[in-house]
């Protein structure tokens, strides 16, 4: 749900006449928030609040003041759901003698949570997936302390699962980069002993060529210093050298 269907759809609750007002200092939510102005005599109306990370009970200290006694006020809070400061949040609800009637997560780049909250008895709590309101009778009061208990324990013991798999799970990830650590720095030495093999192998290879092509030309220089010592005897040394060569 976006910010501003949230802030009319509170607004329809009160009536299509109620008012619909922002704090001064939530100029950060201006057109997100359909602001009308109110005619109703007994001056009920919507007064919307912005929270930053951190201000979010001083702003609802704010926004307490504004509603009197018969107005809603919507806190739209930067605040995720799940990084909401509840026990601050809840204590100065209760110091201020609001009761907190809706609360849901919005789509908006200035806001992630909304809360209403409200002195009027007459406002009742919304349901958050039926958006319908909640019966106020004894039974259905019963029924909302017995959830809030009930649901307290499975969602504390459902926090500490999740808290100990996270942690589980930074341990597996954890011994993960110590292994490949391990497998880089194998992985370096072995690449760092076979480019020196490789190495030795080509300087192998080089001086292998460089002989074989130096003993053609050996041969020859030998055999002209040979002609140029006695060219008749030197001849016939050659022959005879070349024809035991052709026998073996």
């Amino acid at each position: 749900m976006s910010l501003t269907d949230y802030v009319q759809t509170t607004r329809t609750g009160l009536g299509d006449t109620a008012g619909v007002s922002l704090l001064d200092d939530s100029e950060a939510l201006r057109g997100a928030v359909p602001e009308e102005a109110g005619t109703e005599a007994d001056g009920r109306s919507v007064v919307v609040a912005h929270a930053q990370l951190g201000d979010e009970v001083a702003a609802l200290g704010r926004l307490a003041d504004a509603i009197g006694d018969g107005g809603i006020g919507v806190l739209a809070l930067v605040a995720e759901p799940s990084a909401l400061p509840v026990g601050p949040l809840l204590a100065a609800a209760t110091e201020h003698g609001l009761r907190v009637v809706r609360a849901q997560g919005v789509a908006h780049r200035r806001a992630r949570t909304v809360l209403s909250v409200t002195r009027d008895a007459e406002v009742p709590v919304t349901a958050y997936l039926s958006q319908t309101p909640v019966a106020t009778d004894e039974r259905a009061a019963l029924r909302l302390a017995n959830e809030w208990v009930v649901e307290g324990v499975a969602l504390r013991a459902s926090v500490y699962q999740l808290t100990e798999r996270l942690r589980g799970s930074d341990e597996e990830a954890r011994l993960l980069r110590v292994r490949l650590d391990d497998l880089q720095t194998s992985a370096k030495s072995q690449r760092q002993a076979l480019e020196q093999e490789l190495a030795a192998a080509r300087k192998s290879a080089r001086e292998a060529t460089a002989r074989a092509a130096q003993g053609p030309a050996v041969k020859v220089k030998r055999a002209v210093a040979v002609l140029r010592e006695d060219p008749v005897a030197g001849s016939r040394r050659l022959a005879r050298a070349a024809a035991r060569r052709v026998r073996g």
